[in-house]
């Protein structure tokens, strides 16, 4: 802070006063707006080819590593996945057993892959999750490097989506407008 020529005192000052203003707009100012349902229906039909999207899937996956393993150590991993993944038939938290068990990057984020439209999966990924609908699971998938179970978390056909699966992203753009002036 100091090499860039402001005072340290000056830079926690600032910072306190960032802080102190947006927990004001979000005490004071947010409660306050209130977005109606016909509000939403306005915004959806004012702005709908916004909503016109490939198919896609917003995807969640448990991995379970077999890079460097032997036969023996294979088939404990598999055992291991098959058994999460009857957990997850029997109700268990899929974001919960990601966190637990999973071996991938984003175990830490329950899982969370992120949105991947037709042609950004490898084949057999792909031929299994665009079938399935929300919070559907693939069977465990022996992928070259481990195993792996996917969620689709969210799925979307191609086309123009209808209002009820846009709601939330509507009522976000809405809250933002909104939120500046006020």
């Amino acid at each position: 802070v100091e090499a860039s020529g402001m005072n340290w005192e000056d830079y926690k000052s600032s910072i306190n006063r960032q802080l102190l203003t947006q927990k004001v707009v979000q005490q004071d100012v947010a409660g306050t707006i209130q977005i109606s349902q016909k509000t939403v229906d306005k915004y959806y039909g004012e702005h709908k080819s916004e909503f016109n999207r490939p198919a896609s899937v917003e995807l969640r996956e448990i991995v379970l590593s077999t890079k460097g393993k032997t036969p023996a150590q294979d088939a404990k991993i598999k055992a291991k996945i098959e058994k999460i993944h009857q957990q997850i038939l029997n109700g268990n938290d899929f974001g919960q057993l990601a966190k637990l068990y999973s071996d991938g990057p984003t175990a830490k984020s329950n899982g969370e892959l992120g949105s991947f439209t037709r042609g950004q999966l490898a084949p057999s990924i792909e031929s299994q999750v665009f079938k399935l609908h929300h919070n559907e699971i693939t069977p465990v998938m022996h992928l070259s490097d481990g195993y792996a179970i996917f969620q689709v978390k969210r799925r979307y056909d191609a086309g123009i989506q209808p209002v009820d699966k846009v709601r939330q992203q509507i009522e976000e753009a809405i809250y933002r407008k909104r939120i500046q002036p006020a």
